[in-house]
């Protein structure tokens, strides 16, 4: 999510920068997605999801990688926890989140995600 494209502010970017500079756990779902995000005060302008597929993984320590990065932009709490229940699902079937490190095509990926909102 750019903060370019009106969703989020630059403020909303720092600020999740200043509140994990390194890989925390409580931003972790599952071992799978990290979703790293701030309050919607912080500079949320409307909802949006960003998601930022790391190929090679980012070490978080032991032998465990994360391959997925998600920001959540909600406006209002009710929202966030939606998405976040919405996350939820998706980092607890391991093969979607296999399936998802090793696609290319975003049309696939977005379709896969799509299957999680309903």
């Amino acid at each position: 999510m750019q903060y370019n494209k009106g969703v989020i502010t630059k403020q909303y970017v720092d600020t999740m920068l200043e509140q994990y500079p390194t890989m925390s756990p409580y931003i972790l779902l599952r071992m799978n997605i990290a979703i790293p995000h701030a309050s919607p005060e912080d500079g949320v302008r409307s909802i949006g999801m960003s998601l930022l597929k790391i190929n090679n993984g980012l070490d978080v320590g032991g032998n465990q990688k994360i391959h997925l990065v998600v920001v959540i932009a909600a406006v209002d709490k009710n929202q966030h926890f939606q998405a976040l229940m919405q996350l939820m699902k998706l980092a607890s079937t391991s093969a979607d989140i296999k399936k998802m490190i090793q696609m290319d095509a975003l049309d696939q990926l977005y379709e896969l995600i799509q299957t999680y909102s309903k």
